[in-house]
């Protein structure tokens, strides 16, 4: 058997062994995206229902207050 043969079984064997790889990442890019619009529409209904403690997360964290500029932008840097 020369190396070209040996290597064309080698794709064959590989090409089987992995098929349906193309359809698992269509899968993942679905799940991805509409995990994406999922929690977008859940923080949407937090802020309407729930605003004070929609509000409150971000002071806890740390967040910036609409109107607040940060260190360096009041340095000049």
């Amino acid at each position: 058997m020369t190396s070209f043969a040996g290597s064309s079984l080698q794709q064959e064997k590989m090409f089987k062994m992995h098929r349906g790889h193309e359809s698992m990442h269509v899968e993942m890019i679905l799940i991805f995206l509409s995990t994406l619009v999922i929690a977008q529409i859940v923080l949407v209904q937090w802020r309407q229902r729930h605003g004070r403690s929609y509000n409150w997360l971000p002071v806890v964290h740390g967040g910036k207050e609409e109107g607040q500029t940060s260190e360096a932008g009041i340095l000049g840097q």
